[in-house]
């Protein structure tokens, strides 16, 4: 998040917004709900699973794009970029 690289024990429980937030760290979200878009990201290594995705398109997607909102771990490692 604007150039700074945070090492996180990501829960499966939490969302990475919730997890985020519950580090102090100011990350891009709005609704929680999955609806609006602010905290879109990609994941550039490691798996997720969304909850939901209505605002993003299949081909979104496919490129790797996720909610933050929305998705909790599924990988050991994870590398998420804003």
């Amino acid at each position: 998040l604007d150039g700074a690289t945070h090492h996180l024990e990501w829960p499966r429980s939490l969302t990475l917004i919730d997890l985020l937030v519950a580090n102090d760290i100011e990350a891009p979200y709005s609704c929680r709900e999955g609806e609006c878009g602010s905290c879109v990201c990609i994941v550039v290594d490691g798996t997720v699973k969304m909850a939901r995705s209505d605002t993003l398109d299949p081909a979104d997607i496919a490129d790797d794009y996720i909610l933050g909102c929305q998705s909790r771990p599924t990988s050991d490692l994870l590398v998420i970029e804003f």
